[in-house]
């Protein structure tokens, strides 16, 4: 059985407790994890990472760099980037202009679920 490639994922989340549960969660899922504490420090990750970025999970709030203008800049850089914004002001699942908005949730295995969905959905079309 082949074996799929290890998904890359830029994580930008300023809160550290939180970015460190989902860092933890997501490397134990098998994905490769660069953690940035902000918008700044995760869009500077994103230009020296070499080659694909599966994936942009990002705080929608940042202080300095939001979540959304790092979107913006990275789907620039790496249009095929799925990107999901996580945001306290999202209730449901939402995807607009060639992103995914979740509600910010701290429960790692939820964020996971939803991710391999997405992954799922993306792979169908």
């Amino acid at each position: 059985m082949a074996r799929r490639p290890q998904r890359i994922l830029l994580l930008a989340e300023d809160d550290v407790l939180a970015r460190n549960l989902m860092r933890h969660a997501l490397e134990r899922a098998g994905f490769l994890v660069f953690a940035a504490a902000n918008g700044f420090e995760a869009l500077e990750l994103s230009q020296a990472v070499p080659g694909r970025i599966d994936v942009l999970l990002a705080d929608m709030d940042m202080p300095h760099l939001s979540g959304i203008s790092l979107a913006w800049q990275v789907k620039g850089e790496r249009p095929e980037t799925l990107i999901v914004m996580m945001s306290d002001r999202a209730q449901n699942v939402l995807e607009s202009d060639g992103m995914v908005f979740l509600p910010k949730i701290n429960e790692p295995a939820l964020i996971l679920r939803m991710l391999e969905d997405l992954f799922g959905a993306r792979a169908n079309h």
